[in-house]
């Protein structure tokens, strides 16, 4: 998720190719992501991929998550600017986090620099739900024919009811639904869609 969202396409492949033997319902959806042939023909398939992993998260938690109704761990996804604080205990934290003077040797200064960088472009990432159907509605005006769309519709609607949420949250989601019943009347993922929230 951090690949992804920070734009490091080289490691979010390599990483995508290290998830498909730990997730065979979802690799179909992997193989489309590595696939795809333009950058935002990538960032559609990364959303349409992470619509579908509500536990897709861009850093680690703790604690037992609970199966949703995507056959998934649920997580619903991120708050926004994702990045660690002083609270969390995983690796970032301890490098990064301002308050925190560790500073292990094995990391260079070019890469404490990467992760700095990395970290102030995810500190700018809205919530997930926003995110997303921004990406899904984009790609449904420029590629309208596309057979997933109605589908992706669906699932942001719905990540704007279960996911977290700001105050444009409700606006991207009546434009997801109402684009959803307006150009794409009768589809089955319509049909299953009946709010926006």
């Amino acid at each position: 998720m951090r690949a992804i969202l920070v734009e490091d396409d080289a490691s979010a492949r390599t990483l995508a190719q290290m998830m498909k033997p730990m997730n065979a319902a979802k690799s179909k959806l992997l193989d489309t992501y590595l696939a795809a042939p333009t950058p935002a023909a990538k960032k559609f398939a990364a959303a349409f991929l992470i619509l579908q992993f509500s536990s897709a998260v861009p850093r680690c938690g703790s604690g037992q998550l609970q199966d949703d109704s995507f056959g998934d761990s649920s997580g619903w996804w991120w708050t926004a600017s994702p990045t660690p604080t002083t609270g969390d205990s995983d690796f970032y934290t301890t490098m990064l986090v301002p308050s925190v003077s560790i500073h292990a040797d094995f990391v260079s200064k070019a890469e404490l620099a990467t992760a700095k960088s990395e970290l102030a472009r995810l500190s700018k990432i809205p919530v997930a739900p926003n995110y997303l159907s921004q990406i899904v509605l984009n790609w449904a005006k420029a590629q309208p024919s596309d057979a997933r769309i109605p589908q992706a519709l669906h699932f942001a609607v719905s990540a704007t009811h279960y996911g977290a949420t700001d105050k444009s949250t409700s606006q991207l989601s009546k434009d997801c639904f109402h684009l959803l019943h307006t150009k794409y009347k009768g589809n089955s993922w319509t049909n299953k869609t009946p709010y926006f929230y």
